[in-house]
């Protein structure tokens, strides 16, 4: 997706566009690697201390609210893209 206009920017206005995007990212980036933390480390380190989690998160497999819930973010980004339809 290009820019509007076709003036440059400085590099002040670039330092703004990019953070304005990192800002958007963030809460998928927290997701992404919250996943792959879990997929990586023993599952007692992710357990509640207070009160046992339920049995859904701390299942080794995604549900399909888990999944719906994961879409639902990256479709509020922008960045669902559905499989099959491929980027080539």
């Amino acid at each position: 997706m290009g820019r509007r206009n076709s003036h440059p920017l400085t590099p002040w206005q670039e330092l703004e566009e990019q953070a304005y995007h990192a800002y958007r990212e963030w809460p998928l980036f927290l997701k992404l690697r919250l996943r792959h933390l879990r997929a990586h480390l023993p599952r007692e380190w992710f357990e509640r201390k207070v009160d046992k989690p339920p049995a859904s998160e701390s299942s080794g497999t995604s549900t399909p609210e888990q999944l719906a819930a994961d879409i639902a973010l990256l479709k509020e980004y922008g960045l669902f893209v559905p499989e099959g339809t491929g980027h080539g």
